[in-house]
């Protein structure tokens, strides 16, 4: 497994190392003393799978606020994505700032977000699967999200979404929360 720091120091990228033969592959996706030597106390509580049948759909930009907030690891098992991760700590020098990279079914990677980010991505091809492994429950009442577009974000996406849902087209701009 190789980790790949980002421009924000509690934010990893990790490219797996599958390990193939005539049967196929096999990769560990989580290792609990891998993260724990980063400094990251992670013990996931929920798994989620999402799929899109479109290409081009985006889902986010979503986030739990205190006291729900949560870690996350995303990777996408079969397609690709464009996954976004949004710097929402109000104390942080960081914050309104965003990182992107394309997670998918061929580079075997996936993403750790920690708590105080939020999250979404657009799908780059048709009949996405992504999972989620999450450390706290999910809860409506504190399910929160930031508007795709601000324009105080200027996030580069590769392409406009052409599917949305009505919430997430709804959603308030950073400053608005």
């Amino acid at each position: 497994m190789k980790i790949n720091k980002t421009l924000f120091k509690e934010l990893f990228h990790f490219e797996l190392d599958p390990k193939l033969d005539d049967r196929g592959s096999f990769t560990r996706f989580f290792c609990k003393k891998t993260l724990n030597s980063l400094g990251m106390k992670f013990n996931p509580k929920q798994i989620s799978f999402a799929t899109n049948k479109n290409k081009f759909t985006l889902r986010g930009i979503h986030f739990q606020r205190h006291p729900n907030q949560e870690q996350k690891i995303v990777s996408c098992l079969k397609g690709s994505i464009w996954d976004v991760v949004v710097d929402i700590r109000e104390n942080s020098k960081n914050y309104g700032r965003w990182f992107a990279i394309e997670l998918s079914e061929k580079r075997q990677n996936f993403l750790y977000i920690p708590k105080g980010f939020a999250h979404g991505y657009l799908t780059l091809t048709t009949n996405t699967h992504i999972i989620y492994l999450m450390d706290e429950y999910y809860n409506e009442k504190n399910n929160l999200g930031i508007f795709w577009q601000d324009p105080n974000l200027n996030i580069k996406w590769p392409h406009l979404p052409l599917k949305i849902s009505i919430k997430d087209q709804n959603l308030p701009r950073l400053n608005d929360l």
